[in-house]
Protein backbone atom coordinates (compact mmCIF):
# COMPACT_ATOMS: atom_id res chain seq x y z
CA UNK A 1 0.00 0.00 0.00
CA UNK A 2 1.45 3.75 -1.15
CA UNK A 3 2.21 6.13 1.19
CA UNK A 4 3.01 5.96 5.02
CA UNK A 5 1.58 8.74 7.80
CA UNK A 6 4.88 9.64 9.69
CA UNK A 7 5.04 11.51 13.01
CA UNK A 8 5.84 15.48 12.29
CA UNK A 9 8.43 16.92 14.87
CA UNK A 10 10.23 19.94 14.69
CA UNK A 11 12.94 21.81 16.45
CA UNK A 12 15.84 23.57 14.96
CA UNK A 13 15.65 26.95 13.62
CA UNK A 14 16.58 29.09 10.28
CA UNK A 15 18.05 32.63 9.80
CA UNK A 16 15.55 33.92 7.85
CA UNK A 17 12.48 35.83 10.92
CA UNK A 18 9.50 33.77 10.88
CA UNK A 19 6.38 34.94 9.63
CA UNK A 20 3.41 35.84 12.00
CA UNK A 21 -0.22 34.69 10.79
CA UNK A 22 -2.28 37.24 11.21
CA UNK A 23 -5.97 37.09 12.66
CA UNK A 24 -8.69 36.43 9.80
CA UNK A 25 -12.39 37.07 11.04
CA UNK A 26 -13.56 35.59 8.19
CA UNK A 27 -15.66 32.20 8.15
CA UNK A 28 -13.88 29.57 5.66
CA UNK A 29 -15.45 26.29 4.57
CA UNK A 30 -12.78 24.01 2.94
CA UNK A 31 -12.93 23.25 -0.61
CA UNK A 32 -9.64 21.52 -1.58
CA UNK A 33 -7.18 19.49 1.09
CA UNK A 34 -4.73 16.70 1.34
CA UNK A 35 -3.32 15.19 4.56
CA UNK A 36 -0.08 15.60 5.06
CA UNK A 37 2.78 13.44 5.62
CA UNK A 38 6.82 13.46 4.99
CA UNK A 39 7.80 12.51 1.58
CA UNK A 40 9.60 9.32 2.24
CA UNK A 41 12.93 8.54 -0.04
CA UNK A 42 11.36 7.27 -2.95
CA UNK A 43 8.57 10.01 -2.94
CA UNK A 44 11.23 13.27 -3.48
CA UNK A 45 10.42 15.93 -6.06
CA UNK A 46 12.35 15.20 -8.85
CA UNK A 47 14.27 18.49 -8.63
CA UNK A 48 14.67 19.99 -5.80
CA UNK A 49 12.97 22.58 -4.45
CA UNK A 50 15.47 25.38 -3.39
CA UNK A 51 15.40 27.85 -6.45
CA UNK A 52 12.75 26.29 -7.74
CA UNK A 53 8.94 26.81 -9.22
CA UNK A 54 6.55 24.02 -8.30
CA UNK A 55 3.20 24.14 -10.34
CA UNK A 56 0.64 22.03 -8.95
CA UNK A 57 -3.20 21.19 -9.97
CA UNK A 58 -6.09 20.71 -7.50
CA UNK A 59 -9.74 20.20 -8.10
CA UNK A 60 -12.16 22.13 -5.79
CA UNK A 61 -14.79 21.27 -4.59
CA UNK A 62 -17.55 24.07 -3.57
CA UNK A 63 -16.91 27.53 -5.10
CA UNK A 64 -16.51 30.94 -3.54
CA UNK A 65 -16.14 34.70 -3.41
CA UNK A 66 -13.06 35.06 -1.70
CA UNK A 67 -10.13 32.24 -0.93
CA UNK A 68 -7.01 31.78 1.23
CA UNK A 69 -4.60 29.07 0.42
CA UNK A 70 -3.30 26.85 4.14
CA UNK A 71 0.60 25.65 2.93
CA UNK A 72 2.59 23.17 5.46
CA UNK A 73 5.89 22.04 6.89
CA UNK A 74 4.39 19.92 9.58
CA UNK A 75 7.78 17.43 9.18
CA UNK A 76 10.21 20.01 8.95
CA UNK A 77 12.44 20.38 11.20
CA UNK A 78 13.80 23.54 10.07
CA UNK A 79 12.15 26.63 8.30
CA UNK A 80 10.67 27.17 4.99
CA UNK A 81 10.67 29.89 2.37
CA UNK A 82 8.53 30.74 0.09
CA UNK A 83 9.67 33.57 -2.14
CA UNK A 84 6.73 33.98 -4.49
CA UNK A 85 3.48 32.25 -4.94
CA UNK A 86 0.67 32.52 -7.54
CA UNK A 87 -3.25 30.51 -7.61
CA UNK A 88 -4.78 30.62 -10.85
CA UNK A 89 -7.51 28.78 -13.12
CA UNK A 90 -6.63 26.18 -15.44
CA UNK A 91 -8.11 23.48 -17.63
CA UNK A 92 -6.60 20.56 -15.65
CA UNK A 93 -3.26 20.72 -17.42
CA UNK A 94 0.09 22.97 -16.83
CA UNK A 95 -1.84 25.92 -18.86
CA UNK A 96 -3.41 28.99 -16.64
CA UNK A 97 -6.11 31.34 -17.48
CA UNK A 98 -3.92 34.20 -17.90
CA UNK A 99 -6.52 36.21 -16.87
CA UNK A 100 -7.02 34.79 -13.17
CA UNK A 101 -3.43 34.53 -12.20
CA UNK A 102 -3.03 36.14 -9.01
CA UNK A 103 -0.59 36.68 -6.36
CA UNK A 104 -0.56 34.87 -3.14
CA UNK A 105 0.29 37.37 -0.18
CA UNK A 106 1.02 36.88 3.53
CA UNK A 107 0.61 39.53 5.59
CA UNK A 108 1.17 41.94 2.54
CA UNK A 109 4.03 40.64 1.62
CA UNK A 110 4.58 37.98 -1.89
CA UNK A 111 7.12 35.58 0.80
CA UNK A 112 6.96 34.21 3.68
CA UNK A 113 8.90 32.00 5.96
CA UNK A 114 6.47 28.80 7.47
CA UNK A 115 8.51 27.68 10.76
CA UNK A 116 9.43 24.01 11.40
CA UNK A 117 6.72 22.14 12.39
CA UNK A 118 3.71 24.58 11.28
CA UNK A 119 1.65 25.48 8.62
CA UNK A 120 1.24 29.25 7.27
CA UNK A 121 -2.16 30.92 5.60
CA UNK A 122 -2.17 33.21 2.76
CA UNK A 123 -3.81 36.60 2.74
CA UNK A 124 -7.44 36.57 2.32
CA UNK A 125 -7.64 36.91 -1.56
CA UNK A 126 -10.24 37.87 -4.40
CA UNK A 127 -10.47 35.93 -6.39
CA UNK A 128 -13.46 34.21 -8.27
CA UNK A 129 -13.97 30.59 -8.13
CA UNK A 130 -17.18 28.62 -9.18
CA UNK A 131 -18.14 24.81 -8.27
CA UNK A 132 -15.74 21.81 -9.36
CA UNK A 133 -13.27 24.67 -10.51
CA UNK A 134 -9.21 23.69 -11.24
CA UNK A 135 -6.85 25.41 -9.94
CA UNK A 136 -2.91 25.93 -9.91
CA UNK A 137 -1.21 27.15 -7.20
CA UNK A 138 2.48 27.75 -8.17
CA UNK A 139 4.99 28.13 -5.66
CA UNK A 140 8.74 29.88 -5.88
CA UNK A 141 10.92 28.38 -3.60
CA UNK A 142 13.73 29.70 -1.45
CA UNK A 143 15.26 27.20 1.17
CA UNK A 144 13.29 24.20 2.33
CA UNK A 145 13.98 21.67 4.74
CA UNK A 146 15.53 17.95 4.56
CA UNK A 147 12.04 16.36 5.74
CA UNK A 148 9.63 17.26 3.11
CA UNK A 149 5.72 17.79 3.43
CA UNK A 150 3.12 16.81 1.26
CA UNK A 151 0.93 14.12 -0.21
CA UNK A 152 2.27 11.77 -2.16
CA UNK A 153 -1.09 10.08 -3.67
CA UNK A 154 -1.91 12.92 -5.36
CA UNK A 155 -3.44 11.11 -8.53
CA UNK A 156 -2.59 14.37 -10.31
CA UNK A 157 0.56 15.61 -11.88
CA UNK A 158 2.47 18.51 -10.58
CA UNK A 159 5.61 20.14 -12.29
CA UNK A 160 8.96 21.73 -11.51
CA UNK A 161 10.97 24.47 -13.41
CA UNK A 162 14.04 25.84 -11.68
CA UNK A 163 13.80 30.08 -11.21
CA UNK A 164 10.80 32.01 -10.53
CA UNK A 165 8.17 31.16 -13.22
CA UNK A 166 4.65 31.68 -11.43
CA UNK A 167 3.00 34.05 -13.89
CA UNK A 168 3.99 31.49 -16.87
CA UNK A 169 1.37 30.77 -18.87
CA UNK A 170 2.65 27.27 -20.04
CA UNK A 171 5.00 24.82 -17.69
CA UNK A 172 7.39 23.00 -18.97
CA UNK A 173 6.32 19.34 -18.86
CA UNK A 174 10.07 17.62 -18.76
CA UNK A 175 10.22 17.24 -15.14
CA UNK A 176 6.93 15.96 -13.27
CA UNK A 177 5.35 13.63 -10.66
CA UNK A 178 2.16 12.76 -9.44
CA UNK A 179 2.63 14.26 -5.94
CA UNK A 180 1.95 17.02 -4.22
CA UNK A 181 4.42 18.59 -1.83
CA UNK A 182 3.64 21.80 0.98
CA UNK A 183 0.23 23.08 -0.30
CA UNK A 184 -2.19 21.78 2.34
CA UNK A 185 -5.75 22.93 1.78
CA UNK A 186 -8.08 25.83 -0.56
CA UNK A 187 -11.01 27.67 1.71
CA UNK A 188 -13.45 29.86 0.41
CA UNK A 189 -15.93 32.28 2.07
CA UNK A 190 -18.81 32.11 0.81
CA UNK A 191 -22.29 33.92 1.52
CA UNK A 192 -24.15 30.96 1.77
CA UNK A 193 -23.37 28.27 4.66
CA UNK A 194 -21.73 25.10 3.27
CA UNK A 195 -21.69 21.80 5.18
CA UNK A 196 -18.12 20.09 4.39
CA UNK A 197 -17.80 16.37 3.98
CA UNK A 198 -14.83 14.95 5.20
CA UNK A 199 -14.12 11.71 3.18
CA UNK A 200 -11.85 9.61 5.70
CA UNK A 201 -9.74 6.56 5.46
CA UNK A 202 -6.81 4.74 3.29
CA UNK A 203 -5.53 4.22 0.10
CA UNK A 204 -8.91 3.15 -1.47
CA UNK A 205 -10.14 6.77 -0.27
CA UNK A 206 -6.88 8.43 -1.73
CA UNK A 207 -7.51 7.21 -5.30
CA UNK A 208 -5.05 4.18 -6.06
CA UNK A 209 -5.82 2.52 -9.16
CA UNK A 210 -7.71 5.64 -10.57
CA UNK A 211 -6.40 7.54 -13.60
CA UNK A 212 -3.78 10.34 -13.20
CA UNK A 213 -5.26 13.56 -13.97
CA UNK A 214 -8.44 12.58 -14.38
CA UNK A 215 -10.21 13.31 -10.56
CA UNK A 216 -11.28 9.89 -10.34
CA UNK A 217 -11.80 9.29 -7.29
CA UNK A 218 -14.84 7.99 -5.78
CA UNK A 219 -15.03 10.87 -4.00
CA UNK A 220 -14.74 12.86 -6.92
CA UNK A 221 -17.73 11.29 -8.33
CA UNK A 222 -19.78 12.06 -5.48
CA UNK A 223 -18.35 15.66 -5.38
CA UNK A 224 -19.77 16.21 -8.87
CA UNK A 225 -23.24 14.21 -7.69
CA UNK A 226 -23.81 17.01 -5.34
CA UNK A 227 -22.82 20.02 -6.70
CA UNK A 228 -24.34 19.22 -9.89
CA UNK A 229 -27.92 18.64 -7.94
CA UNK A 230 -29.48 21.89 -6.75
CA UNK A 231 -30.52 20.30 -3.28
CA UNK A 232 -26.72 19.87 -2.11
CA UNK A 233 -25.18 22.69 -3.80
CA UNK A 234 -23.33 23.65 -0.71
CA UNK A 235 -22.11 20.77 0.13
CA UNK A 236 -18.17 20.02 -0.09
CA UNK A 237 -16.74 16.83 -0.50
CA UNK A 238 -13.17 16.46 0.51
CA UNK A 239 -10.48 13.92 0.51
CA UNK A 240 -8.82 13.22 3.62
CA UNK A 241 -7.43 9.63 3.01
CA UNK A 242 -3.82 8.54 3.13
CA UNK A 243 -2.32 5.03 1.28
CA UNK A 244 -0.78 2.64 3.66
CA UNK A 245 -2.05 3.54 6.84
CA UNK A 246 -4.34 2.24 9.00
CA UNK A 247 -7.75 2.93 11.23
CA UNK A 248 -6.77 1.48 14.75
CA UNK A 249 -2.98 3.59 14.26
CA UNK A 250 -2.25 6.25 11.59
CA UNK A 251 -6.22 7.39 11.31
CA UNK A 252 -6.88 7.46 15.34
CA UNK A 253 -3.61 9.84 15.88
CA UNK A 254 -4.61 11.67 12.71
CA UNK A 255 -8.41 12.37 13.27
CA UNK A 256 -8.49 15.48 14.91
CA UNK A 257 -6.13 17.14 12.70
CA UNK A 258 -7.71 15.85 9.44
CA UNK A 259 -11.22 15.91 9.99
CA UNK A 260 -12.34 17.56 13.62
CA UNK A 261 -10.18 20.59 12.64
CA UNK A 262 -11.35 20.95 9.04
CA UNK A 263 -12.98 24.57 8.12
CA UNK A 264 -16.74 23.76 7.93
CA UNK A 265 -16.84 20.05 8.81
CA UNK A 266 -20.24 18.60 8.92
CA UNK A 267 -20.60 15.00 7.88
CA UNK A 268 -17.88 12.50 7.89
CA UNK A 269 -17.34 9.22 5.81
CA UNK A 270 -15.35 6.15 7.51
CA UNK A 271 -14.29 3.62 5.09
CA UNK A 272 -11.01 2.39 6.63
CA UNK A 273 -9.91 -1.01 8.11
CA UNK A 274 -8.86 -3.07 5.36
CA UNK A 275 -5.10 -2.36 6.09
CA UNK A 276 -5.59 -3.37 10.26
CA UNK A 277 -6.99 -6.64 8.55
CA UNK A 278 -4.37 -7.80 6.22
CA UNK A 279 -1.14 -5.96 7.76
CA UNK A 280 -1.99 -5.98 11.61
CA UNK A 281 -3.82 -8.82 11.68
CA UNK A 282 -6.90 -6.99 13.69
CA UNK A 283 -9.88 -9.03 15.48
CA UNK A 284 -13.10 -7.65 14.29
CA UNK A 285 -13.55 -5.69 17.68
CA UNK A 286 -10.34 -4.04 17.81
CA UNK A 287 -11.41 -1.97 14.41
CA UNK A 288 -14.92 -2.06 15.40
CA UNK A 289 -13.31 -0.16 18.55
CA UNK A 290 -12.04 1.97 16.84
CA UNK A 291 -15.15 3.42 14.97
CA UNK A 292 -16.16 4.02 18.30
CA UNK A 293 -13.81 6.18 18.62
CA UNK A 294 -14.32 8.14 15.94
CA UNK A 295 -17.81 8.12 16.51
CA UNK A 296 -17.88 9.89 19.34
CA UNK A 297 -15.12 12.19 18.90
CA UNK A 298 -17.87 13.34 15.80
CA UNK A 299 -20.74 13.44 17.99
CA UNK A 300 -19.00 15.15 20.72
CA UNK A 301 -18.11 17.62 17.64
CA UNK A 302 -21.70 17.87 16.46
CA UNK A 303 -20.57 15.98 13.47
CA UNK A 304 -22.91 13.74 11.50
CA UNK A 305 -20.87 10.23 10.74
CA UNK A 306 -21.66 7.69 8.07
CA UNK A 307 -19.36 4.29 7.87
CA UNK A 308 -18.70 2.35 4.64
CA UNK A 309 -18.06 -1.56 4.57
CA UNK A 310 -14.74 -2.79 3.65
CA UNK A 311 -14.14 -3.75 0.07
CA UNK A 312 -13.98 -7.03 -0.75
CA UNK A 313 -10.62 -8.78 -1.63
CA UNK A 314 -10.24 -12.05 -2.28
CA UNK A 315 -7.76 -11.97 -4.98
CA UNK A 316 -5.70 -9.74 -3.36
CA UNK A 317 -1.85 -11.89 -2.59
CA UNK A 318 -2.67 -11.05 1.44
CA UNK A 319 -6.03 -12.74 1.24
CA UNK A 320 -7.29 -15.56 3.69
CA UNK A 321 -10.24 -16.83 5.19
CA UNK A 322 -9.52 -16.13 8.71
CA UNK A 323 -9.40 -12.23 7.27
CA UNK A 324 -12.51 -12.15 5.32
CA UNK A 325 -14.44 -13.37 8.13
CA UNK A 326 -12.84 -10.52 10.19
CA UNK A 327 -14.16 -8.00 7.28
CA UNK A 328 -17.26 -9.47 7.22
CA UNK A 329 -17.83 -9.09 11.16
CA UNK A 330 -16.44 -5.88 10.76
CA UNK A 331 -19.24 -5.14 7.87
CA UNK A 332 -22.05 -6.72 9.99
CA UNK A 333 -21.39 -4.40 12.63
CA UNK A 334 -21.14 -1.04 10.75
CA UNK A 335 -24.58 -2.41 8.66
CA UNK A 336 -26.51 -3.54 12.13
CA UNK A 337 -26.04 -1.31 14.94
CA UNK A 338 -27.86 1.96 15.62
CA UNK A 339 -26.68 4.56 16.85
CA UNK A 340 -27.92 4.38 20.20
CA UNK A 341 -25.77 1.20 20.29
CA UNK A 342 -22.43 3.29 19.59
CA UNK A 343 -22.75 3.38 15.67
CA UNK A 344 -22.57 5.23 12.58
CA UNK A 345 -25.44 7.60 11.98
CA UNK A 346 -26.10 5.13 8.88
CA UNK A 347 -24.29 3.12 6.68
CA UNK A 348 -23.05 3.16 3.13
CA UNK A 349 -22.96 -0.19 1.07
CA UNK A 350 -20.05 -0.14 -0.50
CA UNK A 351 -19.00 -4.05 -0.28
CA UNK A 352 -22.48 -5.03 -1.55
CA UNK A 353 -21.42 -2.79 -4.76
CA UNK A 354 -18.16 -4.04 -5.13
CA UNK A 355 -18.59 -7.92 -4.81
CA UNK A 356 -18.70 -10.71 -7.49
CA UNK A 357 -22.39 -11.73 -7.01
CA UNK A 358 -20.92 -15.50 -7.41
CA UNK A 359 -18.19 -15.20 -5.25
CA UNK A 360 -18.96 -12.34 -2.81
CA UNK A 361 -15.44 -12.40 -1.31
CA UNK A 362 -13.90 -10.81 -4.72
CA UNK A 363 -14.31 -7.68 -6.28
CA UNK A 364 -16.40 -7.84 -9.98
CA UNK A 365 -13.72 -8.31 -12.12
CA UNK A 366 -14.60 -5.44 -14.39
CA UNK A 367 -14.27 -3.20 -11.25
CA UNK A 368 -10.59 -4.47 -10.36
CA UNK A 369 -7.54 -2.42 -10.79
CA UNK A 370 -5.58 -5.68 -10.95
CA UNK A 371 -4.25 -6.10 -7.25
CA UNK A 372 -7.67 -7.59 -6.64
CA UNK A 373 -7.66 -4.63 -3.37
CA UNK A 374 -7.98 -1.57 -5.10
CA UNK A 375 -11.00 -0.58 -7.50
CA UNK A 376 -10.37 0.64 -11.18
CA UNK A 377 -12.14 4.06 -13.00
CA UNK A 378 -14.99 1.65 -13.06
CA UNK A 379 -15.31 0.78 -9.69
CA UNK A 380 -14.66 4.10 -8.76
CA UNK A 381 -17.69 5.38 -10.49
CA UNK A 382 -19.78 2.79 -8.55
CA UNK A 383 -18.62 3.41 -5.50
CA UNK A 384 -18.94 7.61 -6.19
CA UNK A 385 -22.59 6.48 -7.68
CA UNK A 386 -23.91 4.19 -4.48
CA UNK A 387 -23.79 7.00 -2.24
CA UNK A 388 -27.33 8.12 -1.57
CA UNK A 389 -27.60 11.92 -1.52
CA UNK A 390 -29.94 11.92 1.06
CA UNK A 391 -27.38 11.25 3.58
CA UNK A 392 -26.36 14.57 3.46
CA UNK A 393 -29.85 16.32 4.14
CA UNK A 394 -29.63 15.22 7.79
CA UNK A 395 -29.11 17.91 10.24
CA UNK A 396 -27.42 17.11 13.43
CA UNK A 397 -29.44 18.98 15.80
CA UNK A 398 -32.27 16.30 14.76
CA UNK A 399 -29.90 13.35 15.17
CA UNK A 400 -28.65 14.55 17.96
CA UNK A 401 -31.56 13.34 20.58
CA UNK A 402 -30.16 9.71 19.88
CA UNK A 403 -26.49 10.36 20.27
CA UNK A 404 -25.01 8.45 23.45
CA UNK A 405 -23.39 10.54 26.26
CA UNK A 406 -19.78 11.86 24.43
CA UNK A 407 -18.71 13.53 27.80
CA UNK A 408 -16.73 10.39 28.91
CA UNK A 409 -14.91 7.74 26.59
CA UNK A 410 -15.88 3.95 27.24
CA UNK A 411 -12.97 1.25 26.48
CA UNK A 412 -14.30 -2.11 25.63
CA UNK A 413 -11.99 -4.83 25.15
CA UNK A 414 -8.86 -3.13 24.23
CA UNK A 415 -5.65 -3.95 24.79
CA UNK A 416 -4.36 -0.51 25.21
CA UNK A 417 -4.88 3.45 24.81
CA UNK A 418 -2.85 6.41 25.17
CA UNK A 419 -2.81 10.08 25.72
CA UNK A 420 -0.13 12.84 24.19
CA UNK A 421 1.59 14.99 26.87
CA UNK A 422 2.27 18.66 25.46
CA UNK A 423 5.80 17.65 25.02
CA UNK A 424 8.70 15.54 25.27
CA UNK A 425 9.43 15.01 28.86
CA UNK A 426 13.24 14.58 30.13
CA UNK A 427 14.47 11.09 32.02
CA UNK A 428 13.82 12.31 35.53
CA UNK A 429 10.88 14.35 35.44
CA UNK A 430 8.25 13.68 37.75
CA UNK A 431 4.54 13.78 36.56
CA UNK A 432 1.04 13.78 38.91
CA UNK A 433 -1.39 11.81 36.96
CA UNK A 434 -5.22 11.94 38.09
CA UNK A 435 -7.90 9.80 36.55
CA UNK A 436 -11.41 9.19 37.35
CA UNK A 437 -13.92 6.97 36.29
CA UNK A 438 -15.47 3.46 36.67
CA UNK A 439 -14.37 -0.16 35.85
CA UNK A 440 -17.26 -2.12 34.55
CA UNK A 441 -15.13 -5.34 34.05
CA UNK A 442 -13.58 -7.39 36.94
CA UNK A 443 -9.87 -7.04 35.72
CA UNK A 444 -8.13 -3.52 36.48
CA UNK A 445 -5.58 -1.94 34.32
CA UNK A 446 -1.90 -0.02 34.36
CA UNK A 447 -0.95 3.33 33.74
CA UNK A 448 3.25 4.42 33.06
CA UNK A 449 4.77 6.73 30.95
CA UNK A 450 6.06 5.71 27.12
CA UNK A 451 8.25 6.81 24.76
CA UNK A 452 7.26 6.97 20.72
CA UNK A 453 7.66 3.26 20.47
CA UNK A 454 5.51 2.69 23.20
CA UNK A 455 8.88 1.44 25.49
CA UNK A 456 8.02 1.36 29.00
CA UNK A 457 10.00 4.30 30.76
CA UNK A 458 8.69 4.60 34.55
CA UNK A 459 7.32 2.13 37.01
CA UNK A 460 3.79 1.45 36.62
CA UNK A 461 0.56 2.45 38.42
CA UNK A 462 -1.95 -0.69 38.35
CA UNK A 463 -5.87 -0.05 39.61
CA UNK A 464 -7.53 -3.69 40.41
CA UNK A 465 -11.10 -3.97 41.18
CA UNK A 466 -14.69 -2.89 39.51
CA UNK A 467 -16.80 0.03 40.24
CA UNK A 468 -16.12 3.95 40.53
CA UNK A 469 -12.18 5.47 41.30
CA UNK A 470 -10.23 8.31 41.43
CA UNK A 471 -6.11 7.82 41.18
CA UNK A 472 -4.17 10.36 42.12
CA UNK A 473 -0.61 9.16 41.85
CA UNK A 474 3.38 10.71 40.32
CA UNK A 475 4.93 8.84 38.02
CA UNK A 476 8.93 9.45 37.11
CA UNK A 477 10.48 8.93 33.87
CA UNK A 478 13.20 6.73 33.33
CA UNK A 479 13.45 8.58 30.37
CA UNK A 480 12.25 11.02 27.04
CA UNK A 481 8.77 10.00 27.49
CA UNK A 482 5.96 11.63 24.78
CA UNK A 483 2.35 9.53 26.11
CA UNK A 484 0.86 8.42 29.10
CA UNK A 485 -0.04 4.79 28.60
CA UNK A 486 -2.47 2.27 29.83
CA UNK A 487 -3.08 -1.46 29.34
CA UNK A 488 -4.68 -4.26 30.61
CA UNK A 489 -4.01 -5.45 34.03
CA UNK A 490 -1.25 -8.13 32.93
CA UNK A 491 0.47 -8.97 30.09
CA UNK A 492 -1.59 -9.80 26.73
CA UNK A 493 -4.78 -8.89 28.93
CA UNK A 494 -7.09 -6.41 27.32
CA UNK A 495 -8.90 -3.70 29.05
CA UNK A 496 -12.30 -5.38 29.87
CA UNK A 497 -14.72 -2.03 29.56
CA UNK A 498 -13.70 1.22 31.34
CA UNK A 499 -15.55 4.35 31.36
CA UNK A 500 -13.14 7.24 31.32
CA UNK A 501 -14.33 10.73 32.78
CA UNK A 502 -11.76 12.72 33.46
CA UNK A 503 -7.43 12.67 32.95
CA UNK A 504 -5.18 14.98 33.51
CA UNK A 505 -1.51 15.45 34.31
CA UNK A 506 0.87 18.28 36.34
CA UNK A 507 4.32 18.54 35.02
CA UNK A 508 6.65 20.96 36.90
CA UNK A 509 3.59 23.05 38.20
CA UNK A 510 1.44 22.75 34.52
CA UNK A 511 -1.57 21.09 34.09
CA UNK A 512 -3.01 19.25 31.08
CA UNK A 513 -6.37 18.50 30.94
CA UNK A 514 -7.18 15.68 28.15
CA UNK A 515 -10.65 15.55 26.63
CA UNK A 516 -11.41 11.82 27.30
CA UNK A 517 -12.82 11.29 23.88
CA UNK A 518 -10.68 13.83 21.42
CA UNK A 519 -7.51 12.96 23.19
CA UNK A 520 -7.49 9.57 23.83
CA UNK A 521 -5.99 7.65 20.95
Amino acid sequence: MAGLFLSCTANKEKEDEVSIQQEDSHTYYTSWASSQYQAEANNQPVLALEGTSLRQIVHASVGGEHIRIKFSNLCGTSNLKINEAHIALTDNLSKIKKESDTLITFGGKSSCVIAAGSEFYSDYLEFSLNDLDCLTVTIFFDYVPDEITGHMGARTNSYFMKGNHCSDEVFDTSYKCDRWYVLSAIEVEKSEEVRVLSCFGDSITDGRGSTTDKQNRWTDILSERLLTDPSYKNIAVINQGIGGTCLTTNGLTRYNRDVLSTKGSYYVIVLYGINDIIYLNSSAERVIEGYKSLIKKAHKNNLVIYGGTILPFGNCNDYTEEKNKVRLAVNEWILNTGVEDGGFDASIDFASVMEDASSPELMKAEYDCSDGLHPNEKGYYAMGNAVDLDLFSKNYEDLKKDWPDTTSARIQNRLDFKFVLQSSIPSGSKVQVYVKGKNMGSKGFRIWLVDNNTTTLSEQYKFEGSGPFEINTELTSTGTVNFLYFKGITYNTAIEDLILEECYVIINGEKTEFNVIDDLI
